[in-house]
């Protein structure tokens, strides 16, 4: 009899260790999804707020890192260049873009050195219980280490090189600067990227719509609206279906995407280009 019960109790303690073990396995699978989901959500949207990030975790990332294939580029041009990520600078991109498009033209910065000593940069306040902040026209709305600022647009871009080009900054002696916002990005592509000139572009992360985001208030009392999910990137392609760009939140790879995708997150972002190309009227 007591042989039995003990028989009993040990199989109801094995059903228990094993109940206790299934239980763990569910509990530590919970924990790695939630875990990718953090990692997901914290990577800054460039231009969304803490809350958009939260609300994006679940967005599928559409990004195709390709190049163009030899019958692909027949129908249209590409270049080799070298990718920087922004690792680091999470909310760099326009930066770090620039300094790709630097290097391509054999100017030895980096995107650290760019930000220090040439990026114009404000923060946000708080004011009568108001959130008050810069123009992303005229400089970097927050910090581009931090997750938690905005970004800034191409005159301020344009402006950081030409003040590089007034220091001397070795290199740029030789180098024209040319913000060519409104042009079309077809025109762009021809114009430019046929002559094995890349250009910065003003567009959206993995080109996802943009949407309204982060609502503040100008030093002069008006109130602007960020639009989220702006990013940068390097055009440095084009074929008969895709652009190829540089994407420096996609560790500097490449990435292509549909020929209308970009065009359409182009004018979202205001049409908005920087080109540097040598300056032949320089000695």
């Amino acid at each position: 009899m007591q042989r039995r019960r003990r028989k009993r109790r040990h199989k109801r303690s094995r059903r228990r260790a094993l109940h206790n073990k299934m239980l763990w396995v569910v509990i530590w699978m919970a924990v790695i999804c939630s875990w990718k989901d953090i990692q997901t959500a914290g990577r800054f949207l460039a231009g969304g707020t803490k809350e958009d990030a939260a609300q994006m975790k679940n967005t599928v990332n559409n990004t195709v890192y390709s190049s163009p294939s030899e019958e692909e580029r027949k129908g249209g041009a590409f270049i080799t260049m070298k990718g920087l990520s922004q690792d680091g600078i999470p909310t760099g991109c326009e930066s770090v873009s620039t300094v790709m498009a630097l290097q391509f033209m054999d100017v030895e910065i980096t995107p650290e050195e760019f930000i220090r000593n040439y990026l114009p940069c404000e923060n946000f306040w708080k004011e009568d219980g108001k959130i008050y902040g810069p123009n992303p026209k005229e400089c970097f709305a927050g910090n581009p280490y931090e997750a938690g600022s905005l970004g800034c647009f191409a005159g301020v871009i344009e402006k950081s090189l030409k003040d590089m080009k007034k220091a001397n900054y070795p290199g740029m002696e030789n180098i024209r600067i040319e913000n060519v916002s409104g042009m079309e990005l077809r025109e762009l592509a021809e114009t430019y990227i046929s002559r094995k000139i890349p250009v910065i572009v003003w567009i959206t992360i993995d080109m996802e719509p943009s949407y309204e985001g982060m609502e503040y208030y100008l030093e002069d009392g008006s109130l602007y609206v960020w639009r989220a999910r702006e990013h940068c990137m390097v055009l440095c392609g084009f074929d008969r279906n895709q652009y190829y760009l540089m994407d420096p939140l996609s560790d500097g790879r490449m990435v292509s995407y549909a020929l209308e995708t970009v065009e359409a997150r182009y004018e979202e972002l205001g049409m908005q280009a920087i080109v540097l190309e040598p300056d032949r009227n320089e000695t």
